[in-house]
């Protein structure tokens, strides 16, 4: 920090700092290079895309028959506007706002092609300003199906959602028109403060010194002009239901995520606040951000939450374990997620690593090619996804599977040996890839330069490892012996659904399958720390952890998680806790291919092109 030390307004913490935490690679702490975090602003809309989203569609499109047909449309457009706005946003803008100055950077793929700025502000402005229509018909709609049929006219309504789009079009418009720059740019651009971050390759939107957006403040007053307008029945239509049925929290929802800190940033672009102290300035850029961009999340979680419909517990209250959740809506999201996700993989992502690795890697060397080959063909999407479609039921030691081949009365232990062929068979082309890459890096005259010989005897240990864990997860899983016993009542629901439960155990003992997490646990420690040692090695040279830290979060950790509350009595927590955690870890490990092949490209500028 010392060489930024003369920054005014607090830009020293955004140049070593908060932008690039926002933007790209930060490191969590100076003297600990080895440790990161992804980008927040690249991989948010890419997690909830997978994640909270789907679910919401899901819940809207096939759990809300009995809701009224303006008011779930009103929902799919207003999450479907928010969607747009947090990839917009987020993706292929990636905002920061320049506070106290009256400029915005971007840095996202459109921002880095070209374009005039004018046309930039215009795309920009339509995710985040048309997001207010389809929400204030929502409001309306809601409000209006609360009070007497007579109190008001339907053309009414009509007109106020005229006006209010009408307005929303105009600072559409107004964005365009007067997001110029200052006139004074060249010259403003070479103060210190703001001189570091054209270096970046980014956009920047320089409306004005501080105080001063020269030709955007007649947006800025546009913008303030709607509010005022579009304000007022919306708070008067949340008073007047909270009388009714005392239900605030769309409206603030939209106020502390939206309304606030939107009017924050163009609040601090119009008054001059620069005799504020620096050290306030850096952590009220990123927090206004990050509250705005969670948004989408805030309006998702409050839709399932405050409905009763959606968590449907009191039919089945006396279930333990949070199972009632799993009954009335994880099991049956997370079956239809497995079921779509490999079918839109294979004709997206999938056949674009296979591309990339067959006709664009003729300079990488044939080993490390054959090596990513192998490890994206070995990926366990379809049989674990698809064909059998697992899922967990912690705190007992059981799987449950739903897919074809667990309908068709195969034997259990058959359908184990299968499952584990792709779950445990990943492996082997990972580290052989892993090792084969570190063997590049590593100088000839090192000591960790290892021979043919001695790669090839790692290689035949850790796939004799993973053969054994095959033939274990086929020996050893079976059901306990008191299967039949303990199936009721927590699991008795799930045999009217046709598929088949591999109940190894009550919570904490699976009878016979413990010697297979045995084998599992002592293979880890006998492959792990070579692998290990080739990870920080190879980190040392170049700086690199993507491979290793993505199959940490995406395989390592959620089969740990899987495998250890087997193993162990974890009936003490409380049973809210996990229902969600069954279907995220879940979700977690079914997307360790995903963010392989995004590795992959995203690591190569020339796959970049």
């Amino acid at each position: 920090m010392a060489q930024n030390a003369s920054l005014r307004y607090g830009f020293e913490w955004d140049r070593e700092y908060f932008i690039n935490a926002m933007m790209k690679l930060v490191l969590i702490a100076k003297f600990m290079s080895i440790i990161r975090i992804s980008s927040y602003h690249f991989f948010m809309p890419i997690v909830t895309s997978l994640t909270l989203h789907p679910g919401i569609m899901y819940l809207l499109l096939f759990e809300s028959t009995a809701m009224r047909k303006d008011i779930r449309r009103g929902y799919i457009f207003t999450h479907l506007s928010l969607i747009l706005n947090e990839w917009t946003f987020c993706f292929l803008f990636r905002i920061y706002p320049l506070i106290p100055f009256a400029a915005l950077y971007c840095e996202g793929p459109l921002c880095r092609a070209g374009m005039d700025k004018q046309i930039l502000l215009i795309l920009l402005s339509i995710p985040v300003i048309l997001i207010n229509p389809p929400f204030n018909f929502l409001v309306m709609r809601m409000h209006q199906m609360l009070v007497p049929q007579d109190k008001y006219l339907f053309r009414t309504q009509i007109l106020l959602g005229i006006t209010h789009s009408a307005l929303m079009i105009t600072n559409m418009i107004g964005f365009g028109v007067f997001g110029r720059d200052h006139d004074r740019v060249v010259q403003l651009m070479k103060e210190p403060e703001l001189a570091w971050i054209t270096s970046r390759g980014g956009t920047i939107f320089f409306f004005g010194p501080p105080g001063d957006p020269q030709y955007f403040k007649w947006e800025l007053l546009t913008f303030l002009v709607s509010m005022s307008i579009i304000a007022p029945p919306l708070v008067l239509f949340t008073a007047d239901s909270m009388n009714i049925i005392a239900a605030t929290n769309d409206w603030m929802g939209a106020t502390l995520y939206y309304i606030i800190p939107l009017s924050c940033i163009f609040s601090f672009m119009f008054i001059d606040t620069s005799s504020i102290p620096g050290w306030i300035y850096a952590p009220l850029r990123i927090l206004v951000l990050i509250v705005f961009t969670l948004n989408g999340h805030q309006f998702g979680a409050l839709f399932i939450a405050k409905n009763p419909a959606y968590r449907k517990m009191a039919q089945n209250a006396s279930l333990r374990y949070g199972f009632d959740w799993d009954c009335d809506y994880f099991l049956d999201f997370t079956m239809r997620y497995h079921f779509c996700m490999p079918i839109v993989t294979m004709f997206t992502l999938h056949p674009m690593v296979f591309y990339l690795l067959f006709f664009e890697s003729n300079n990488m060397r044939t080993e490390i090619r054959r090596g990513y080959i192998f490890t994206h063909v070995s990926a366990n999407e379809w049989s674990f996804c698809f064909f059998l479609r697992i899922y967990t039921f912690i705190p007992y030691a059981a799987l449950y599977c739903e897919g074809p081949l667990c309908q068709m009365g195969i034997d259990k232990q058959i359908l184990m040996t299968i499952l584990s062929i792709p779950v445990v068979l990943i492996n082997p082309p990972f580290n052989f890839l892993l090792m084969r890459l570190h063997q590049m890096l590593v100088p000839n005259h090192c000591r960790w330069k290892l021979s043919t010989t001695t790669q090839c005897l790692l290689g035949v240990v850790h796939t004799s490892l993973m053969i054994a864990n095959v033939v274990g997860f086929g020996v050893f899983g079976r059901d306990h012996h008191r299967a039949q016993e303990l199936e009721q009542p927590e699991l008795a629901w799930l045999k009217n659904r046709g598929g088949t439960i591999l109940l190894f155990g009550p919570p904490g003992d699976p009878q016979y399958f413990k010697w297979e997490l045995y084998i599992l646990g002592f293979a880890i420690l006998v492959i792990s720390p070579p692998l290990i040692h080739f990870t920080a090695e190879s980190i040392k040279m170049i700086s690199r952890t993507n491979d290793w830290m993505g199959a940490t979060v995406h395989y390592i950790i959620p089969l740990s998680y899987l495998l250890l509350c087997m193993i162990i009595d974890t009936t003490s927590i409380p049973g809210w806790f996990y229902a969600p955690s069954r279907c995220f870890i879940l979700t977690l490990f079914t997307l360790n291919s995903l963010q392989f092949c995004m590795f992959f490209i995203f690591k190569n500028p020339k796959y970049r092109q």
